[in-house]
């Protein structure tokens, strides 16, 4: 679930900035839900996460489902999956709050690369 919040997001956010095409929204939306992105986003912000956060994401991390895509490496994978728990973590604890901060630090973090793209 949390990779489809996650999404769903990144793509309102694009949308706000003005994204209008189809190909152009679907390569800027690559840049924050790859794996790749998605586990540089959790390394450069780790320090804001809480001690339950942390524990979650690490639970994430460490689960033992599913292969590993080939466009990605085993570490990334793993890093983003925890990612991707802990958004869905936090969306079904209906902390809607602290969601879209989380979510607006990462994307944040992330936009100036859009940018450039744009």
């Amino acid at each position: 679930m949390g990779d489809a919040v996650l999404e769903l997001y990144v793509r309102r956010y694009l949308l706000s900035r003005g994204v209008k095409k189809g190909a152009q929204l679907q390569k800027l939306a690559l840049e924050f839900v790859s794996a790749k992105a998605q586990a540089q986003m959790i390394k450069d912000n780790m320090h804001l996460l809480t001690e339950k956060e942390h524990d979650v994401w690490r639970w994430g991390r460490n689960s033992r489902g599913g292969n590993v895509p080939k466009n990605t490496d085993p570490v990334s994978y793993r890093f983003s999956t925890g990612l991707e728990t802990l958004i869905g973590y936090i969306y079904f604890s209906e902390d809607m709050e602290r969601l879209e901060e989380l979510i607006n630090i990462l994307i944040e973090n992330k936009k100036n690369k859009v940018e450039e793209l744009k």
